[in-house]
This record gives structure tokens, C-alpha cells and sequence, in this order.
């Protein structure tokens, strides 16, 4: 089995736990550089069954669809897929999994430390002062704390939630919107529900963590920006289409707000002439929310997981299931053991001729008792000696050998029987 993983700009999966659990099953291609040309890119998937896509680095089109008979499964790293046509990938089968992280107490946390990092660099005029220092200079301008202001944030999801948490050790009064936020919601968080205009002029800090959809487009336009405060900050970690960059830029000249920081916008790259550049009162970087090494890791687990639950027959975590029944045959596990169930216990079954070796790597299986068809005991590293085996998942049990008698059922009959109680 083959598995591609797109756009590694970073070099990361190389080394990644993930990429180390999916080669125990398949060869997997990592592409570091982006292609030259279309005609490389579906050289680069030719045939390819299983592609893991990094973010929106690769826009997965209805010709590139098309193109790609073989392609069964989608893997995109992140949270949303805004560059893949999905009615085109479920009308060609493919089906489209997201991989974001295993761990929920580090879902958004890449993106919320950041935000915390461009509050602290707006308000206390870090970037400003490192540019000036370089020139000869040495300026003291008076700086804003986050302790005890106001900070308002529009949308408590993945990365919401985990600012909301941040900013409270920061010792901020939090407020809360989104079209389905209710004052429960909301106070579980530890924020107060406010309506959009009432969270906008109460704020010191404005924060923004909606994701991009027809109804948040433009939702931060030039009548909303003016009801924030003149002494108010607007940080978007989001998407640059929720606010209307032209109104922002225009608020800010005229410093009816005191500043922003940005880390999205509508064109990435930033175009050289684009307004904001000729800002002083702006903070901008680029788009650097999620790449760092935890968010790196988190993906590589994720994509591990969601495409051996794929194989397994878990469509669980797919989100176009009609794609399923435009291709019935679903790609398997070619080494697939099938699983039974022996006196309600999980059994696995591993043919005659294979051989089960546990390594670091399968530390997450639990215990289990190995059982083979041979007269004397071994230690399950021995190989070729032990089959066939049947791998028993019990809680609590240490690793041991039992041998089977020449009168003890095969492996075919044995998962039959356990199929039976199963």
C-alpha cells in the first residue's frame, strides 16, 4: 500500500511517530517542495490510494479528482478543507477525513498561544521597539498589561476555548459571541454572553476565532470596527476574510482603534502595496498560528489514527459519507488481521505464514497472550516459529506463550468458533 504525504515544507513527518506507525503497513512518500507543474503533481499521486494534504498547500479541484481513479482517501491536516471542491471529491468516491490532533488538550493551542503572543506584542510596542533599536534608537513608549482588561472573543470553539483559558491566567475579564453561543456555553468557559455590538464596545481586546463561512464573511465590517473603543486592541487568528480589510485599514489610520494584529488576511502572501504595510499601529505576521512542532506532531498522530480506523472499516470521522456509496469497495488494511470475538474477548488473528513480533511501537495494544500451534514454548520474537498465533487483548495480563496441542483447532477454525460468540 502506498501513502503520499503533500507539501512537508517543514521536514517534519520524516521523524514523526505517525509517519513510523503508518510504515509498519505501507510505503509512504514524503514530498517536501511543491510540484513544478500539474503534470508532477499527478505523477507525484499516480495510483496512489491514501494522500495526506497539509492544510491548503495543494488545492484538490474537480479535474484534479478526476484524474485520480485510484485515490480512495483524502487526509487533510487541520480542522476545515476550504481548498478541496468536497461535492467533486464525493461524486469521484474519494472520501475526505480531518486530521488535527489525538490529544484534545492541545486542539487550537498552537494558534491561541499565538494570540496571546500578538496581544502582548500590539500593546507593548514589541516589534516597533526591536525595528528602532536595529536603526540606533532607544524608545520607551508606554505599553498596556493584559491583566484586568476586558477581552472579547468571537467564536468559543477549538481555538476559542483554549484563549479564553490562556487569557484567564493573564487574569482577564472574559466576554463571549457567536450566532450559536448561549450565556451556558459561554459561562462553562468562564466568559460572560454579550450580543456582537455589546461584546465590540465593552472590549479592550477584541479576538477573533469564528471560522470563515457565507454568514462571518465581512462580519467585522466598517460600522462594527467604529464601535470598538479607542483604546481597543483587534487581534484575528481566524480567517482575513472576516474582516473587511479596506474598512480596518481605513479605522486604523485614522486611529479610532488603537491597534490590531493580524495574522491572516484575505491575500497570503500580503501584496507589498497593500495598505496595511504603510501601518504603524499594526502588528502583522504570516499566517504562523499553526506551523510549529506540537501542531506538527498532532497531525502526524491524527493522520496514523484516522487512516487505520479508515482501513479498518471505521467511516466514522469521514465527512462526505456519500462518497462511500459512489465507491462500495473501500480500500483495506492489505495486511488486515480479522478481528473476532472469543468469549466476548477481542481476538486477533495472524495467518499462517506471518509473524508477530511487539516492538516499541505497539505498546498501545495493551496486554495480551500469544498462543501458537507448537509443542514447546517460545518467546513471540521468535518468529517463524510461532504460527499460526492468536493475539489476546486482556486487561491486566502480562505478555506470555501457551502452546497448542496437534489436536487444537487451526487459526481459520478458531476465529470461526470465536466468530461465533462474537
Amino acid at each position: 500500500m502506498r501513502i503520499v504525504v503533500l507539501d512537508d515544507f517543514h521536514r517534519t513527518y520524516e521523524s514523526s511517530a505517525g509517519v513510523a506507525r503508518l510504515r509498519e503497513f505501507a510505503d509512504v512518500a514524503i514530498f517536501t517542495e511543491p510540484p513544478n507543474s500539474r503534470a508532477e503533481l499527478l505523477e507525484r499521486l499516480r495510483d496512489v490510494p491514501i494522500v495526506i494534504a497539509n492544510r491548503e498547500r495543494t488545492r484538490f479541484s474537480a479535474d484534479l479528482f478526476s484524474a485520480l481513479p485510484k485515490l480512495d482517501l483524502l487526509c487533510n491536516t487541520g480542522g476545515h478543507a476550504y481548498h478541496v471542491d468536497l461535492p467533486a471529491a464525493t461524486t469521484a468516491g474519494v472520501a475526505l477525513v480531518l486530521a488535527y490532533t489525538t490529544n484534545p488538550a492541545t486542539i487550537g493551542l498552537s494558534t491561541a498561544e499565538l494570540t496571546m503572543a500578538l496581544m502582548m506584542a500590539v500593546m507593548r510596542h514589541i516589534p516597533q521597539s526591536d525595528h528602532a533599536i536595529r536603526e540606533g534608537q532607544w524608545p520607551l513608549p508606554l505599553g498596556y498589561c493584559l491583566y484586568g482588561k476586558t477581552l472579547g472573543l468571537l467564536g468559543l470553539g477549538r481555538v476559542g476555548l483554549q484563549v479564553a483559558r490562556l487569557a484567564k491566567a493573564f487574569g482577564m475579564r472574559l466576554l463571549a459571541w457567536s450566532a450559536n453561543l448561549t450565556a451556558e456555553r459561554a459561562a462553562l468557559a468562564g466568559a460572560e454572553y454579550r450580543s456582537l455590538d455589546a461584546l465590540l464596545s465593552e472590549s479592550d481586546v477584541v479576538s477573533v476565532h469564528v471560522t470563515l463561512a457565507d454568514r462571518t464573511r465581512g462580519l467585522l465590517d466598517e460600522a462594527r470596527l467604529r464601535k470598538m473603543r479607542p483604546s481597543a486592541f483587534l487581534v484575528n487568528t481566524s480567517r482575513g476574510a472576516i474582516v473587511d480589510e479596506s474598512a480596518l485599514a481605513r479605522v486604523l489610520a485614522e486611529n479610532a482603534i488603537a491597534g490590531a494584529a493580524l495574522d491572516v488576511f484575505v491575500t497570503e502572501p500580503l501584496p507589498p502595496t497593500h495598505p496595511f504595510t504603510r501601518l504603524e499601529n499594526l502588528v502583522m505576521t504570516s499566517h504562523l498560528g499553526w506551523p510549529t512542532d506540537l501542531t506538527y506532531s498532532d497531525f502526524s498522530d491524527d493522520c496514523a489514527h484516522q487512516i487505520k480506523k479508515y482501513l479498518a472499516g471505521d467511516y466514522g470521522r469521514v465527512e462526505n459519507p456519500e462518497a462511500l456509496k459512489r465507491k462500495p469497495q473501500r480500500l483495506q488494511h492489505s495486511r488486515t488481521r480479522r478481528i473476532y470475538r472469543l468469549f466476548g474477548t477481542r481476538v486477533r488473528i495472524v495467518g499462517s505464514n506471518e509473524s508477530y513480533s511487539p516492538g516499541p511501537t505497539h505498546s498501545d495494544m495493551g496486554h495480551c497472550v500469544f498462543i501458537g500451534n507448537h509443542s514447546r514454548r517460545h518467546r513471540p520474537s521468535k518468529g517463524p516459529e510461532l504460527r499460526p498465533v492468536v493475539a489476546i487483548w486482556l486487561s491486566g495480563i502480562h505478555r506470555s506463550t501457551v502452546p497448542f496441542s496437534s489436536s487444537q483447532p487451526t487459526s481459520k477454525t478458531i476465529g470461526e468458533a470465536g466468530g461465533a460468540h462474537g
